[in-house]
Protein backbone atom coordinates (compact mmCIF):
# COMPACT_ATOMS: atom_id res chain seq x y z
CA UNK A 1 0.00 0.00 0.00
CA UNK A 2 1.41 3.55 -1.10
CA UNK A 3 1.11 6.51 1.85
CA UNK A 4 -0.85 8.43 -0.81
CA UNK A 5 -3.63 5.11 -0.23
CA UNK A 6 -3.79 5.45 3.30
CA UNK A 7 -3.43 9.16 3.53
CA UNK A 8 -6.25 9.45 0.95
CA UNK A 9 -8.55 6.47 2.60
CA UNK A 10 -11.06 8.12 4.28
CA UNK A 11 -10.58 5.84 7.71
CA UNK A 12 -13.58 7.19 9.39
CA UNK A 13 -16.07 5.96 6.33
CA UNK A 14 -14.35 2.52 7.04
CA UNK A 15 -16.92 -0.34 7.10
CA UNK A 16 -15.87 -2.79 10.15
CA UNK A 17 -17.73 -5.51 8.09
CA UNK A 18 -15.41 -4.74 5.15
CA UNK A 19 -11.09 -6.11 4.41
CA UNK A 20 -9.73 -3.67 1.99
CA UNK A 21 -6.84 -4.62 -0.36
CA UNK A 22 -4.77 -2.36 -2.62
CA UNK A 23 -5.12 -2.49 -6.11
CA UNK A 24 -2.92 -1.58 -8.91
CA UNK A 25 -3.21 1.90 -9.02
CA UNK A 26 -2.95 2.03 -5.74
CA UNK A 27 -6.40 3.15 -4.21
CA UNK A 28 -8.09 0.95 -1.33
CA UNK A 29 -11.33 -1.21 -2.25
CA UNK A 30 -13.40 -2.78 -0.41
CA UNK A 31 -13.93 -6.70 0.11
CA UNK A 32 -17.07 -8.43 1.46
CA UNK A 33 -16.03 -10.29 4.94
CA UNK A 34 -18.89 -12.49 3.94
CA UNK A 35 -17.58 -13.25 0.62
CA UNK A 36 -14.52 -14.01 1.45
CA UNK A 37 -15.90 -15.78 4.77
CA UNK A 38 -18.29 -17.99 1.82
CA UNK A 39 -14.64 -19.05 -0.06
CA UNK A 40 -13.28 -20.36 3.06
CA UNK A 41 -16.44 -22.42 3.85
CA UNK A 42 -15.65 -25.76 3.61
CA UNK A 43 -12.16 -25.63 3.43
CA UNK A 44 -10.31 -28.81 4.26
CA UNK A 45 -7.48 -29.06 6.48
CA UNK A 46 -3.85 -28.07 4.67
CA UNK A 47 -5.81 -26.32 2.18
CA UNK A 48 -4.63 -23.01 0.75
CA UNK A 49 -6.38 -19.79 -0.24
CA UNK A 50 -5.30 -16.99 -3.24
CA UNK A 51 -6.84 -14.29 -5.05
CA UNK A 52 -7.83 -14.65 -8.88
CA UNK A 53 -7.30 -11.79 -11.42
CA UNK A 54 -11.02 -11.02 -10.91
CA UNK A 55 -10.04 -10.36 -7.22
CA UNK A 56 -12.06 -13.67 -6.03
CA UNK A 57 -10.72 -15.71 -3.13
CA UNK A 58 -10.14 -19.01 -4.37
CA UNK A 59 -9.33 -22.43 -3.09
CA UNK A 60 -6.30 -24.34 -3.93
CA UNK A 61 -6.46 -28.20 -3.91
CA UNK A 62 -4.36 -29.97 -1.84
CA UNK A 63 -1.11 -31.44 -2.44
CA UNK A 64 -0.06 -34.58 -2.49
CA UNK A 65 2.56 -35.31 -0.05
CA UNK A 66 5.99 -33.95 -0.58
CA UNK A 67 4.51 -31.74 -3.41
CA UNK A 68 5.88 -28.36 -3.68
CA UNK A 69 3.42 -24.84 -4.14
CA UNK A 70 5.41 -23.33 -7.37
CA UNK A 71 3.90 -20.10 -9.80
CA UNK A 72 2.36 -21.18 -12.82
CA UNK A 73 1.26 -18.61 -14.98
CA UNK A 74 0.99 -15.86 -12.46
CA UNK A 75 -1.25 -18.71 -9.92
CA UNK A 76 -0.08 -20.94 -7.08
CA UNK A 77 0.16 -24.91 -7.75
CA UNK A 78 1.27 -28.04 -6.95
CA UNK A 79 4.80 -29.32 -8.44
CA UNK A 80 4.40 -33.29 -7.75
CA UNK A 81 7.14 -34.46 -5.40
CA UNK A 82 10.15 -35.90 -7.19
CA UNK A 83 11.42 -39.55 -7.09
CA UNK A 84 13.85 -40.01 -4.71
CA UNK A 85 17.12 -38.52 -5.10
CA UNK A 86 16.07 -36.10 -7.52
CA UNK A 87 17.04 -32.54 -7.87
CA UNK A 88 14.45 -29.29 -8.66
CA UNK A 89 15.84 -26.87 -11.28
CA UNK A 90 14.62 -24.33 -13.32
CA UNK A 91 14.24 -25.93 -17.40
CA UNK A 92 15.30 -23.57 -19.82
CA UNK A 93 11.55 -21.90 -19.77
CA UNK A 94 12.24 -21.11 -16.10
CA UNK A 95 9.87 -23.75 -15.59
CA UNK A 96 10.55 -25.98 -11.91
CA UNK A 97 10.84 -29.12 -12.72
CA UNK A 98 12.53 -31.96 -11.29
CA UNK A 99 15.55 -33.59 -12.59
CA UNK A 100 15.71 -38.10 -13.03
CA UNK A 101 16.99 -40.05 -10.79
CA UNK A 102 20.64 -41.32 -9.39
CA UNK A 103 22.39 -44.66 -8.31
CA UNK A 104 24.98 -45.49 -5.66
CA UNK A 105 28.14 -43.23 -6.59
CA UNK A 106 26.71 -41.00 -9.72
CA UNK A 107 27.58 -37.48 -9.50
CA UNK A 108 25.52 -34.32 -11.02
CA UNK A 109 26.46 -32.84 -13.74
CA UNK A 110 24.80 -30.24 -16.46
CA UNK A 111 24.29 -31.73 -19.27
CA UNK A 112 23.61 -28.53 -21.53
CA UNK A 113 21.62 -27.07 -18.75
CA UNK A 114 19.84 -30.05 -17.46
CA UNK A 115 21.45 -31.47 -13.93
CA UNK A 116 21.82 -35.15 -14.82
CA UNK A 117 23.09 -37.52 -12.93
CA UNK A 118 25.98 -39.74 -14.07
CA UNK A 119 28.85 -41.85 -13.42
CA UNK A 120 32.02 -40.79 -13.92
CA UNK A 121 35.31 -42.91 -15.41
CA UNK A 122 37.15 -43.92 -12.16
CA UNK A 123 40.85 -42.91 -12.02
CA UNK A 124 43.27 -45.21 -13.72
CA UNK A 125 45.25 -45.15 -10.70
CA UNK A 126 44.42 -46.65 -7.86
CA UNK A 127 46.02 -46.76 -4.51
CA UNK A 128 46.68 -49.96 -3.10
CA UNK A 129 48.89 -49.99 -0.06
CA UNK A 130 51.73 -47.14 1.19
CA UNK A 131 54.19 -47.76 3.32
CA UNK A 132 57.05 -45.87 5.46
CA UNK A 133 59.88 -47.18 6.83
CA UNK A 134 62.52 -45.67 9.13
CA UNK A 135 65.65 -48.20 9.22
CA UNK A 136 64.12 -51.09 8.21
CA UNK A 137 66.28 -53.69 6.62
CA UNK A 138 63.29 -53.57 3.91
CA UNK A 139 60.04 -52.84 2.19
CA UNK A 140 58.20 -55.32 0.87
CA UNK A 141 54.69 -54.87 -0.76
CA UNK A 142 53.56 -58.62 -1.03
CA UNK A 143 49.90 -58.38 -1.22
CA UNK A 144 47.65 -56.49 -4.24
CA UNK A 145 48.87 -58.46 -6.72
CA UNK A 146 45.85 -59.78 -8.48
CA UNK A 147 44.09 -59.88 -12.30
CA UNK A 148 42.69 -56.46 -11.49
CA UNK A 149 46.24 -55.28 -12.48
CA UNK A 150 48.86 -56.09 -14.92
CA UNK A 151 50.85 -52.88 -14.57
CA UNK A 152 51.74 -51.49 -11.21
CA UNK A 153 53.51 -48.45 -10.18
CA UNK A 154 55.52 -47.83 -6.98
CA UNK A 155 56.43 -44.30 -5.94
CA UNK A 156 59.61 -43.32 -4.12
CA UNK A 157 59.24 -40.43 -1.45
CA UNK A 158 62.69 -39.31 -0.34
CA UNK A 159 64.06 -42.54 0.11
CA UNK A 160 67.20 -42.82 1.65
CA UNK A 161 70.18 -45.43 3.17
CA UNK A 162 71.03 -45.09 6.61
CA UNK A 163 74.22 -46.10 5.81
CA UNK A 164 75.60 -43.62 3.47
CA UNK A 165 76.22 -44.31 -0.04
CA UNK A 166 74.58 -47.45 -0.10
CA UNK A 167 72.67 -47.89 -3.66
CA UNK A 168 68.28 -48.56 -3.19
CA UNK A 169 67.53 -51.69 -4.73
CA UNK A 170 64.43 -53.81 -5.96
CA UNK A 171 63.56 -57.41 -6.00
CA UNK A 172 61.25 -59.60 -6.71
CA UNK A 173 58.82 -62.38 -5.88
CA UNK A 174 56.76 -65.33 -7.28
CA UNK A 175 55.73 -66.93 -3.65
CA UNK A 176 53.81 -63.44 -1.97
CA UNK A 177 57.40 -62.90 -0.09
CA UNK A 178 58.41 -66.07 1.11
CA UNK A 179 61.46 -65.20 -0.43
CA UNK A 180 63.13 -62.95 -2.81
CA UNK A 181 64.36 -63.40 -6.48
CA UNK A 182 68.41 -62.47 -6.39
CA UNK A 183 69.84 -63.40 -9.48
CA UNK A 184 69.13 -63.23 -13.42
CA UNK A 185 67.54 -59.39 -13.63
CA UNK A 186 68.57 -57.63 -16.77
CA UNK A 187 68.69 -54.06 -17.29
CA UNK A 188 70.32 -51.22 -19.17
CA UNK A 189 70.36 -47.55 -17.61
CA UNK A 190 71.34 -44.10 -18.19
CA UNK A 191 72.30 -41.53 -15.44
CA UNK A 192 73.75 -38.46 -15.11
CA UNK A 193 76.13 -37.76 -11.93
CA UNK A 194 77.61 -34.26 -11.63
CA UNK A 195 77.57 -33.28 -15.21
CA UNK A 196 79.18 -36.47 -16.30
CA UNK A 197 77.04 -39.08 -18.43
CA UNK A 198 77.33 -42.71 -17.93
CA UNK A 199 75.09 -45.84 -19.07
CA UNK A 200 75.46 -49.60 -17.20
CA UNK A 201 74.05 -52.63 -18.88
CA UNK A 202 73.84 -56.18 -17.08
CA UNK A 203 72.44 -59.12 -18.12
CA UNK A 204 72.62 -61.29 -14.86
CA UNK A 205 72.53 -59.07 -11.43
CA UNK A 206 70.98 -60.51 -8.40
CA UNK A 207 68.89 -56.70 -8.05
CA UNK A 208 67.69 -53.74 -9.94
CA UNK A 209 69.74 -50.87 -9.05
CA UNK A 210 67.51 -47.64 -8.81
CA UNK A 211 70.11 -45.25 -9.60
CA UNK A 212 73.76 -44.68 -9.52
CA UNK A 213 75.49 -48.24 -9.56
CA UNK A 214 78.59 -47.34 -7.84
CA UNK A 215 77.11 -44.61 -4.89
CA UNK A 216 74.18 -44.45 -3.88
CA UNK A 217 72.21 -41.62 -1.89
CA UNK A 218 73.67 -39.68 1.19
CA UNK A 219 72.32 -40.87 4.70
CA UNK A 220 69.96 -38.20 4.95
CA UNK A 221 66.03 -37.11 3.74
CA UNK A 222 67.64 -33.52 2.29
CA UNK A 223 69.81 -35.98 -0.26
CA UNK A 224 66.92 -38.50 -0.24
CA UNK A 225 65.68 -40.29 -3.90
CA UNK A 226 62.80 -39.73 -5.40
CA UNK A 227 61.28 -41.41 -8.35
CA UNK A 228 59.00 -44.18 -9.87
CA UNK A 229 59.01 -47.36 -11.06
CA UNK A 230 56.95 -49.04 -13.37
CA UNK A 231 56.56 -52.64 -13.34
CA UNK A 232 54.65 -54.75 -15.96
CA UNK A 233 53.62 -58.43 -15.00
CA UNK A 234 52.91 -61.69 -17.39
CA UNK A 235 52.41 -65.26 -16.69
CA UNK A 236 56.28 -65.45 -17.45
CA UNK A 237 57.94 -62.42 -17.40
CA UNK A 238 58.59 -59.39 -15.54
CA UNK A 239 59.30 -55.83 -17.23
CA UNK A 240 60.50 -52.37 -15.15
CA UNK A 241 61.16 -49.17 -15.84
CA UNK A 242 62.60 -46.56 -13.34
CA UNK A 243 63.46 -43.01 -13.36
CA UNK A 244 64.61 -41.42 -9.94
CA UNK A 245 66.89 -38.69 -8.85
CA UNK A 246 69.02 -38.29 -5.59
CA UNK A 247 72.25 -36.65 -4.26
CA UNK A 248 74.79 -38.87 -3.40
CA UNK A 249 77.24 -38.71 -0.09
CA UNK A 250 80.32 -36.82 -2.61
CA UNK A 251 77.74 -35.00 -2.72
CA UNK A 252 76.05 -35.03 -6.87
CA UNK A 253 73.24 -34.80 -8.04
CA UNK A 254 72.35 -38.10 -9.88
CA UNK A 255 69.68 -38.90 -12.33
CA UNK A 256 68.92 -42.14 -13.96
CA UNK A 257 66.36 -43.86 -16.12
CA UNK A 258 66.34 -47.61 -16.51
CA UNK A 259 64.42 -50.35 -17.98
CA UNK A 260 64.72 -54.25 -17.77
CA UNK A 261 63.61 -57.01 -16.62
CA UNK A 262 63.44 -60.77 -15.56
CA UNK A 263 61.75 -63.85 -16.54
CA UNK A 264 59.55 -65.95 -14.43
CA UNK A 265 58.78 -68.99 -13.05
CA UNK A 266 54.82 -67.29 -12.51
CA UNK A 267 53.69 -64.34 -12.56
CA UNK A 268 55.48 -61.84 -9.87
CA UNK A 269 53.54 -60.86 -6.74
CA UNK A 270 55.70 -59.62 -4.61
CA UNK A 271 58.32 -56.40 -4.54
CA UNK A 272 61.06 -55.72 -1.94
CA UNK A 273 62.71 -52.10 -2.02
CA UNK A 274 66.28 -52.43 -0.30
CA UNK A 275 69.88 -51.33 0.06
CA UNK A 276 72.79 -52.13 -0.83
CA UNK A 277 74.11 -52.17 2.87
CA UNK A 278 72.38 -51.16 5.82
CA UNK A 279 68.80 -50.27 6.14
CA UNK A 280 66.08 -48.23 4.43
CA UNK A 281 63.98 -45.06 5.09
CA UNK A 282 61.32 -43.41 3.46
CA UNK A 283 57.89 -43.73 1.63
CA UNK A 284 56.81 -45.93 -0.88
CA UNK A 285 53.50 -45.95 -2.79
CA UNK A 286 52.26 -48.76 -4.68
CA UNK A 287 49.48 -48.24 -7.52
CA UNK A 288 47.67 -50.39 -9.74
CA UNK A 289 47.21 -49.18 -13.21
CA UNK A 290 43.60 -50.66 -14.40
CA UNK A 291 43.43 -52.79 -17.41
CA UNK A 292 39.93 -51.41 -18.44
Amino acid sequence: MTDTAINSFPLENADVSKLYTEKAAGNLVRTSIDKFASSVSGAATGQTFYVDASGNVVKRTIGSNGAIMVASSGLPDWLAPGSSTAVLYANASAAPTWSGTGTNGQTLVLNGVVPTWTTLPSPSYSLIQSQTGSGVAAIDFTTGFDSTYDEYVFVLIGVYPSTAGSRIQMRLSVDAGASFLATAYEYSSYGVAAGAASSNTSTSTTEVPLGDTATGPNNAAASAMAGTVRLILTATKAAFFAQTYHKTAVPQINAMTLSGGRDTASRANGVRFLTSSGNINGTIRMYGVKNS
